[in-house]
């Protein structure tokens, strides 16, 4: 039977086919921010004083968990299809192979015999070896392995969207401003402030979604799309190197179409002054042009008022 793809071709087009999926998935994150997901609350508590924070008025789409899903499965299978042409490379039958993981260093001989690795060449198993694909080891592929198996039973992803500012600045009628320098600021973490300011002022303002603890440790607090085109480069200069071991370096694949693109740039919060004494809520939005600099003293009451 002729191959339809020369040999490590066919993980290549995995890796091509995930990065589809990255563009699909940029591309729902650019929409989910442009619609403004966070607001900037000020609160007054009935105990005094006020404090702020970022909260979320809306949750990531189906389509972005279903569309990271899509990318990771395949960048996971592209290492089975590794293992498949690597074997075959080395004269070995391919029937049951697959890319081995282990639970910690101890066992990865064991699963380099149940996956069928052990019909590779001792080179090929060798450069196993070195990229450690057990707990402890490889965290980038060992942590892969393990997203795609949590994609397999549960459609939420261990993602959440994060606010990016280098600076808000509190402005108040007297009394020195209160500076708050942060990267990417935890929502509904709040900042307590001495009085009401007259105008908040923020610089670098953006937006992006982050990995939470629930995803693999290796994944922490990492930004979603850096962090997933990251790992499909990773992935490629490995399969070069197996493919080194065989003379067949620099593999080409047909074209799948464009690649990731990093999402454009989004509208900003809007600010929300919430009275918890007289449970009044008032709204007021950035201005679109010039400084961010926005008078709060320009608030007035409107039919935006919500009871809490």
């Amino acid at each position: 039977m002729t191959e339809l793809y020369p040999p490590f071709a066919s993980p290549k087009l995995r890796l091509a086919r995930a990065s589809q999926h990255l563009e699909e998935l940029a591309r729902h994150l650019d929409e989910f921010f442009a619609e403004s997901p966070f607001n900037l609350y000020i609160d007054r508590s009935p105990s005094g004083g006020y404090s702020w924070h970022f909260g979320m008025v809306s949750f990531l789409p189906p389509a972005v968990s279903l569309a990271y899903g899509d990318a990771v499965h395949n960048m996971r299978s592209a290492l089975d299809l590794l293992a498949i042409d690597v074997v075959a490379q080395s004269g070995g039958s391919t029937k049951g192979v697959y890319f081995p993981f282990a639970e910690d260093k101890t066992g990865l001989n064991e699963m380099i015999k149940r996956k069928k690795f052990h019909r590779a060449t001792q080179e090929a198993q060798d450069l196993l070896w070195a990229h450690e694909p057990f707990k402890g080891g490889n965290g980038l592929l060992r942590g892969l392995h393990d997203l795609d198996i949590m994609e397999k039973h549960q459609v939420i992803l261990p993602v959440s969207p994060v606010i990016e500012v280098e600076e808000v600045v509190f402005h108040f009628a007297s009394g020195p401003a209160h500076r708050f320098r942060t990267q990417k600021a935890s929502v509904d973490a709040a900042q307590r402030m001495p009085s009401l300011p007259i105008c908040v002022q923020t610089k670098s303002l953006g937006m992006a979604a982050v990995f939470m603890n629930e995803a693999p440790s290796v994944f922490h607090s990492k930004v979603l799309l850096e962090t997933l085109h990251g790992l499909v480069q990773y992935l490629d200069g490995l399969i070069e190197a197996f493919a080194t071991l065989f003379g067949r370096h620099g593999v080409e694949v047909p074209s799948l179409g464009p690649v990731f693109q990093s999402p454009a740039l989004i509208k900003r919060p809007t600010i929300i002054v919430r009275d918890f004494i007289t449970r009044e809520r008032f709204h007021m939005p950035w201005h679109v042009q010039g400084p961010l600099l926005i008078p709060l003293t320009d608030i007035q009451d409107n039919d935006d008022r919500i009871d809490e």
